[in-house]
């Protein structure tokens, strides 16, 4: 398969909560296609540094990975048709696990070889750290999102979009 070249800020991202089994319940996401203003994916590891007896310098061992996903979206509220209706956007959960699609698509301005292939992170074990509102100017509001996860698979192909899985 031909490389094709993909823009962090060209995702659809999609954030659906889980079962009890921490599968995605995809019949009701919170968000759904949501364009990122900026998308920030970090992969670090937890570390430790010994300094064993005789070395200069400390020895560093990784441990657990960890994955942060920070965007920055623009800020849409949809109207309550009823006081008592779900809340209007993402609202921050405690203890509540997610499963995040993020995915990138060409569209069909690229050359014909490379239209509609996409590729996805479907990133599960997915929690919210923070959700801060920010004025940009008179007209437009962003809503920064902070999340950790456990662990992401990679999925790629042509055609329509088969995840999550």
């Amino acid at each position: 398969m031909p490389e094709i070249f993909l823009l962090l800020s060209d995702a659809a991202i999609t954030l659906y909560r889980t079962d009890s089994n921490g599968d995605a319940i995809t019949d009701a996401p919170v968000f759904i296609g949501a364009c990122a203003k900026d998308l920030r994916l970090a992969y670090r590891f937890d570390e430790r540094e010994s300094t064993p007896t005789g070395v200069n310098y400390p020895v560093t061992h990784h441990l657990n990975p960890r994955h942060e996903i920070s965007i920055e979206r623009l800020w849409v509220v949809n109207q309550k048709e009823t006081p008592d209706a779900e809340p209007a956007d993402f609202k921050l959960e405690r203890n509540q696990q997610f499963v995040m699609a993020i995915v990138w698509k060409k569209d069909s301005n690229a050359p014909v070889e490379m239209t509609n292939r996409w590729h996805a992170r479907i990133y599960h074990g997915t929690t919210t750290s923070a959700y801060d509102l920010t004025s940009v100017d008179v007209m437009e509001f962003t809503g920064s999102q902070s999340f950790k996860a456990q662990y992401f698979i990679e999925r790629n192909g042509i055609g329509a979009v088969t995840c999550p899985p």
